[in-house]
């Protein structure tokens, strides 16, 4: 049986008043010849989350916080420059004939803002590789999503729920994520958890 676990979540703005979050403002265009609509991101963003280095890391960070962190399984061509700096949008356009990379929730300040007022502690991309197989499976990934997949985590390590990586997936899971939890909490009665993970 769990202990009580309490939260504060406090929400700045209404889920529905923010739907088309990014947009024009956050350097994103409909890539030109492409046979779907693919959107592309052409500057890096202005409010970038801090990237940790390893998920041992981003669980570290969230222990000491009290907080969920995200894992972001991409596309490894991603890997490198989702959320990055110009330097790595730099590095990219040089390695793709001077395209530039498919836009990602982490490009668009407006989300990340997002994403930092709910209270996630920590971000760690993975690249979905052959390599990464066991990390993919046993987080519950499916290899090959497009666009990639998002998985939140408790301080534990513990996958507690998972989106899809498009704007609408993340606003949802990110707006819901309290209840996302509790219903995970309370399914799961064999996973030893802390006693307060917070939400803003």
């Amino acid at each position: 049986m769990h202990k009580q676990t309490h939260f504060t979540l406090l929400l700045a703005v209404s889920f529905c008043g923010i739907l088309s979050i990014a947009g024009a403002s956050d350097a994103m265009v409909v890539r030109s010849g492409s046979g779907a609509e693919v959107h592309v991101a052409l500057d890096a963003n202005t409010r970038p989350v801090t990237w940790s280095a390893s998920i041992a890391d981003a669980q570290r960070i969230a222990t000491e916080k009290q907080r969920p962190f995200i894992i972001y399984f991409c596309p490894a061509d991603l890997a490198a420059v989702a959320g990055g700096d110009e330097q790595a949008f730099s590095d990219y356009r040089k390695s793709h004939s001077g395209d530039s990379p498919d836009w990602t929730v982490f490009d668009s300040p407006r989300m990340t803002a997002e994403m930092n007022k709910i209270g996630i502690a920590a971000y760690v991309k993975i690249a979905d590789t052959a390599g990464n197989a066991k990390l993919l499976a046993r987080y519950g990934v499916k290899p090959g999503t497009a666009g990639g997949t998002l998985v939140y985590c408790t301080p534990e390590g513990e996958a507690f729920t998972r989106s899809g990586a498009s704007q609408e997936d993340v606003l949802d899971a990110i707006f819901s994520l309290h209840e996302r939890y509790v219903d995970w909490r309370d399914r799961d009665t064999n996973v030893a958890l802390a006693d307060d993970m917070r939400f803003r």
